[in-house]
């Protein structure tokens, strides 16, 4: 009986040291992979954040593009309108003297003045 006690013991012992080795080697692996999905979610965070930038980017890239454009296309018709005028409307307006209009219900010269 104490032969098969001793015998127990010593595989008890046995048994022992390699379920704390398993364990040890468990929570080595578990650990392992925690750190596997940390390091793929910050891969992740800097990706999607490289993402917004860039969609930023472009959105206030096509703003300004979009203001420059509304720019030129004012300044083209201001330029159609001032080529398509008339020559004398465009002599009265480069002569570079100041024309006050004379409203019509103004009848001495003093009203006029």
């Amino acid at each position: 009986l104490t032969l098969s006690l001793a015998a127990s013991e010593e595989e008890l012992k046995v048994k022992k040291h390699t379920q704390k080795k398993m364990i040890i080697r468990l929570q080595r692996t578990y650990r392992q992979y925690l750190a596997r999905q940390f390091g793929r979610a910050q891969r992740y965070a800097v990706l999607i954040e490289k993402m917004i930038k860039f969609k930023c980017a472009t959105v206030i890239e096509s703003l300004l593009r979009s203001g420059m454009a509304k720019r030129r296309f004012k300044v083209e018709l201001a330029l159609r309108v001032i080529k398509n005028s008339r020559p004398m409307l465009m002599e009265r307006a480069l002569d570079g003297k100041i024309h006050k209009k004379r409203v019509f219900w103004y009848k001495s010269k003093e009203e006029l003045d």
